[in-house]
């Protein structure tokens, strides 16, 4: 069986909201901005995976992939 990629996006999300915040709670701003960033950058990543933009839905293999 495999994973469903709605749980495994999910599993990801999670603990970076969780990062996140812990960044926001600490009242360092220099290194909060950094995480967020990185956050953002993750995110982006994550979201054409999260629309199936990473997948041909006729042969299930990943775009530009063998």
């Amino acid at each position: 069986m495999g994973v469903n990629p709605g749980e495994a996006i999910r599993n990801v999300r999670h603990p970076i909201r969780v990062i996140l915040a812990r960044a926001d709670l600490s009242g360092d701003g220099e290194n909060s901005g950094a995480i967020r960033e990185q956050v953002r950058r993750i995110y982006a990543a994550v979201r054409p995976l999260d629309r199936g933009d990473g997948e041909q839905k006729s042969t299930g293999r990943l775009r530009g992939g063998a």
